[in-house]
């Protein structure tokens, strides 16, 4: 398990991050802090509710870079049914949330994907999922011209 923890693409992707935090570049997450780097208590990171997660608030705030994991991504387009009795279950899809992940990842959205941290595990993802969690880092397309996309990977 720390062997896991010790790894973690979370770090690596803090560490790249770091310069363009401390210049004031704005980063908006749209997930549980539990998936993803440890920028709780940075000024220029932005968690927005999840009823501000559609392309045009997105379009509104205009951050610079907005950075997504690969676990949790349920928590940007579901909600808890508040009347769980109605029949629709449990769970709820915001669909404007929804329509944001899909232009953000089908490159729609005015942002590029430029880095993504990921480690391939020793032991099969499927046994602890939440851990080590693949992290992309999509810049706003008029931030300047983006990198190319780099796959980190260790073993």
């Amino acid at each position: 398990m720390l062997r896991v923890l010790a790894t973690d693409a979370r770090y690596e992707a803090e560490e790249w991050m770091a310069p363009y935090l401390e210049r004031g570049h704005s980063v908006e997450v749209y997930q549980s802090w539990t998936y993803l780097p440890r920028w709780e208590r940075e000024a220029s990171v932005h968690r927005p509710a999840t009823d501000e997660m559609s392309i045009a608030a997105v379009n509104a705030r205009r951050p610079d870079f907005i950075v997504i994991s690969s676990k949790g991504k349920e928590g940007i387009t579901m909600y808890p049914n508040p009347d769980w009795r109605d029949g629709r279950g449990m769970m709820l899809v915001r669909d404007d949330n929804l329509r944001m992940l899909e232009a953000l990842e089908g490159g729609r959205l005015g942002y590029d994907r430029v880095q993504r941290f990921e480690r391939r595990l020793w032991i099969p993802r499927e046994l602890i999922t939440s851990l080590n969690p693949a992290i992309d880092v999509y810049r706003r397309k008029e931030s300047g011209t983006p990198p190319p996309v780099v796959t980190t990977r260790a073993d």
